[in-house]
């Protein structure tokens, strides 16, 4: 079984979640299961627009870098910008 992570703040979980839905790689059409590891959190709207099919390694990929960014920012390792926490960069300039 993967990794646990506990939340410190649910209400985080629930504003991270809104807007969002859970993504079947393999869609239950398809032949694709409710389990864990055949899912992910992904923009509503990008699961919506893929219909039934199946979800490409750049998907995966992308929605777990997502993911994993919102984590560091949730357990306090990074801060809203993805930047690692204690290293004293600055906020992000306009183009």
């Amino acid at each position: 079984m993967g990794e646990q992570r506990q939340v410190p703040d649910p209400e985080a979980t629930s504003d991270h979640l809104a807007g969002k839905d859970w993504s079947h790689v393999v869609a239950r059409s398809r032949g694709g299961g409710d389990e864990a590891a055949n899912g992910l959190w992904e923009a509503s709207g990008l699961n919506r627009a893929c219909g039934a099919e199946t979800m490409t390694g750049a998907e995966i990929e992308a929605a777990a870098a997502a993911a994993d960014a919102w984590t560091a920012i949730a357990d306090g390792t990074a801060d809203m910008f993805g930047r690692m926490r204690g290293q004293g960069a600055s906020a992000p300039t306009a183009r």
